[in-house]
């Protein structure tokens, strides 16, 4: 939305009449007529009570007039002149607007940062510079539906995979098309087995594993839900496992929907999963790995009630916990590929190379299909921007430097010399 004072209507301008007045005071709240006309609409539009109102008044002002940064209750003492001890008695009202979706935890913009840190979800945005024209339940579920990716939006790309992946990802692939899914939950369900489908795809970074549960939806005309499991981590106290249970309580209800209307169910997909499938403290000894323990619980309990499909990726490869392995149907490691499969790459993303070239590249630099996609499509742009093809000797530049981008973050995780 950009500045905040850009267009002050509706919902909008009662926003900027309440924080304007309070700040004024200094949070004496000296109250007037348009103050109390204002406050009311706002409280009757967001349904939440009167200091909860309040507080998102500054959120939302404050949200958009820094540029969409994300923010804390102490911004709001910096900003409005009040003692700093204000802001923080409002603890109860931050979790009233939580809970009702207006608000939402956001990551720190540095890692060095303290607090809780909040943005304003873009579906909020919406419903209020409406003022309450649109359905707020609609805005909400948009805002929830944009992790939603359906299969006609997914473009086909050729993926390359050893003989051993290949084979299992067809398995996998040919499970999830809708005659022979429908048959194996039928049978499963006579043997009163559990009707879910579960699978891990695990191996380094740049193997494909995101693009591959990508490109079997599409095959098997499937929704996606992607999650990335980064995303709702947080620091907060059960915070983490409130987030994972609202996830899989939506996915249940996509599932729930798909079945009345008799229609493909959405794959779940839990991507970048490292933090959650790693081997379990036994006992944990400090209170993050009780947390963490806690999140893995819940997560093994989702897993064994799983009505759909599940999917995680992970660049784990010896981690992994044993409980969560036992209860992956489909254990799929993508490895980096050889010098021979490197070479298909080679050539496939770059036709004009000869297999003599196509070879010694792959020989030399033994990257990943990831890391050649990045050196294709810098031969791209340099044709585009130049007007002539990317030569060689170009290509060995380019490289060069992946190469020495993979080495820098290799030495920043704490792997090698």
């Amino acid at each position: 939305m950009g500045d905040f004072k850009s267009g002050l209507r509706g919902a909008l301008k009662n926003i900027d009449i309440v924080v304007t007045t309070i700040k004024r005071t200094e949070f004496r709240m000296t109250r007037s007529k348009e103050f109390d006309v204002a406050l009311a609409a706002l409280q009757r539009l967001l349904e939440v009570d009167q200091s909860a109102t309040i507080l998102f008044c500054f959120l939302f002002y404050m949200y958009y007039d820094s540029n969409e940064r994300p923010i804390t209750l102490s911004h709001i003492s910096n900003f409005s002149g009040c003692s700093p001890m204000v802001p923080l008695q409002f603890g109860d009202e931050l979790e009233q607007l939580k809970s009702q979706g207006l608000v939402d935890e956001a990551p720190p913009p540095e890692t060095t940062c303290l607090g809780m840190y909040i943005k304003i979800p873009k579906g909020v945005e919406r419903f209020i510079v409406s003022g309450g024209r649109e359905s707020r339940v609609q805005a909400l579920q948009d805002e929830r539906d944009s992790k939603l990716v359906f299969p006609a939006r997914i473009k086909e790309r050729e993926l390359f995979y050893s003989g051993e992946a290949a084979q299992q990802l067809d398995k996998l692939s040919s499970a999830l098309q809708e005659e022979n899914l429908q048959d194996i939950r039928r049978r499963l369900e006579e043997h009163k087995m559990p009707v879910g489908i579960t699978a891990i795809l695990y191996g380094e970074s740049g193997t494909g594993k995101t693009e591959s549960v990508y490109q079997m939806a599409r095959k098997s005309g499937r929704p996606l839900f992607h999650v990335n499991i980064g995303e709702i981590i947080s620091e907060w106290h059960n915070a983490t496992e409130r987030k994972l249970g609202e996830l899989f309580a939506q996915y249940q209800k996509m599932v729930e929907q798909a079945q009345s209307r008799k229609e493909p169910l959405p794959i779940f997909l839990f991507n970048e999963a490292d933090v959650i499938f790693g081997r379990r403290m036994q006992p944990p000894r400090q209170g993050v790995e009780i947390s963490e323990n806690r999140v893995q619980n819940i997560l093994l309990e989702q897993m064994e009630r799983l009505e759909g499909i599940l999917i995680a990726t992970t660049n784990m490869e010896a981690n992994l916990d044993e409980a969560f392995s036992r209860r992956f149907l489909f254990k799929i490691r993508l490895a980096k590929p050889d010098t021979s499969l490197q070479q298909k790459i080679w050539r496939h993303k770059l036709e004009w190379l000869n297999e003599e070239t196509a070879y010694r590249l792959a020989e030399q630099y033994q990257f990943s299909g990831g890391e050649i996609d990045n050196i294709a499509k810098k031969a791209i742009m340099e044709e585009i921007l130049r007007g002539k093809r990317a030569t060689v000797s170009d290509l060995e530049d380019y490289c060069k430097v992946e190469k020495l981008s993979r080495e820098s973050a290799t030495r920043r995780v704490g792997f090698g010399g």
